[in-house]
């Protein structure tokens, strides 16, 4: 029997009418059901002022008592489709900031890329990275392998990174400074005391330097000097219509939820014994040695008075509450890991480091420099390079199909990168303090 289409076209419009009906019904059901889900709990956290709030186990460098406390609420889970915190991650995106021992930090991360065969997302030889340009980084050694680290300079841009160094596999931290030792170190380094002593006579004193360049920049500053781990942070693009403390906590809260860890310079050994539990490092996965340290002028020692401490934290708004929000924010990641067990994880490192400092360096009578190397310990070497030197060597070395290619580099000699990279192994493995646990005092 033949069925006329004309009978059937009806009752068949009608049936894919029902299916679509019940097609767009069912995905609203359950994007309605997996929104629930994801809608996360949220907590409080207080953000306490310099001198109040907060058990930290070391002085957090602010010292100010102007400051009202600060309400932000905090999200309990991390961003969506990353694990939870403390879930152990493979990969590590460093956003380096600026005066805030990162050039330290970083050389520890690139001995461990190396001996380890890391993939480093990086600009070829360049100091600093434009995470924008993803077709501008060097690829990594091998077709279809992940980027392992990234440690180079740059501000920060979570949608951009989140492209070539996914949330669901990557650890992303940062450190940050407490603001009066942060202003001092940019202050100087970024030529500013030399600038006033030539307007103002060289016979000037350090602080009053400080005190009249901050008169002559007024308003708001995000850069290199004044609420720098903003700026490197990105405040500079996130939500610029905000009024200014709201703009300010909406950035708290943004950096909270990107960060699986905000480290922290005045607690660098802390710092980093955080990162290796955090990453499932070993010890000796963390051990650097002290850079960039020589004697200061008599001036630059000389304590501030309160009243400049107080005008640079009335000017660093921005960095001010990030660093007591996120030094409060630590010491939570200390009591989740266990405070006793943790700060004596810290003790032992310290006592690792130590010895290794040791084994590499001849102590003068200045604790605060060192002589010659006391042997050419390739490890020894590469901690106290420049870290702009060590990008060439790392470019190169990711760039090598064979890893024999020879290259000649500042500071190192000319040899292959293959045996340079086995000599950083050698000597790691073999020069390295083993640590006894039982050996502690």
């Amino acid at each position: 029997m033949v069925l006329r289409n004309d009978l059937l076209s009806p009752v068949l419009d009608r049936v894919s009418r029902l299916k679509w009906i019940i097609f767009i019904t069912t995905t609203i059901t359950i994007l309605l059901y997996y929104t629930y889900l994801a809608t996360p709990t949220s907590n409080t956290i207080t953000i306490p002022t310099p001198n109040g709030g907060g058990d930290s186990s070391s002085n957090n460098g602010i010292e100010s008592e102007s400051e009202p406390k600060s309400q932000i609420t905090r999200p309990t889970s991390s961003s969506a489709g990353a694990p939870p915190r403390g879930e152990t991650k493979k990969n590590m995106m460093f956003v380096k900031t600026h005066k805030c021992g990162t050039s330290t930090l970083v050389n520890v991360f690139y001995l461990y890329g190396i001996r380890h065969r890391s993939n480093f997302a990086l600009q070829p030889y360049r100091h600093n990275i434009n995470s924008d340009n993803i077709v501008g980084l060097t690829p990594p050694r091998h077709p279809g392998e992940d980027y392992n680290l990234q440690c180079q300079h740059g501000k920060f841009r979570p949608f951009s990174e989140n492209k070539f160094m996914p949330k669901a596999t990557t650890l992303y931290t940062t450190i940050i400074r407490s603001p009066v030792s942060h202003f001092k170190s940019a202050f100087s380094y970024w030529g500013n005391d030399k600038q006033m002593m030539r307007q103002l006579g060289k016979d000037i004193s350090y602080e009053y330097a400080m005190d009249k360049w901050l008169d002559l920049h007024p308003g708001l500053i995000v850069g290199l000097t004044v609420n720098s781990a903003a700026s490197d942070l990105g405040f500079g693009q996130f939500k610029p219509e905000l009024e200014l403390q709201n703009r300010i906590e909406q950035f708290i809260r943004h950096i909270d939820d990107e960060m699986d860890l905000v480290m922290i310079t005045d607690r660098f050994d802390e710092s980093l014994v955080m990162l290796k539990e955090k990453l499932g490092w070993n010890m000796t996965d963390i051990l650097y040695l002290r850079r960039m340290v020589g004697k200061k002028s008599e001036r630059k020692l000389k304590p501030l008075s309160d009243k400049i401490k107080n005008k640079i934290l009335d000017r660093e708004v921005i960095d001010r509450q990030l660093y007591e929000y996120f030094n409060k924010r630590f010491d939570q990641h200390i009591d989740e890991y266990g405070r006793e067990a943790f700060m004596n994880r810290v003790e032992e490192y310290q006592k690792l480091r130590e010895q290794f400092e040791d084994r590499c360096f001849v102590r003068t009578e200045d604790s605060r420099s060192y002589s010659e190397f006391a042997d050419r310990n390739m490890a020894c070497r590469f901690l106290q390079s420049r870290d702009v030197i060590i990008t060439r060597v790392i470019t190169q070395l990711q760039l090598s199909d064979d890893y024999r290619k020879q290259d000649v580099v500042e500071s190192f000699d000319t040899v292959y990168m293959e045996d340079m990279v086995r000599k950083i192994q050698k000597d790691f493995d073999e020069d390295v303090p083993a640590f006894d646990p039982n050996d502690v005092g």
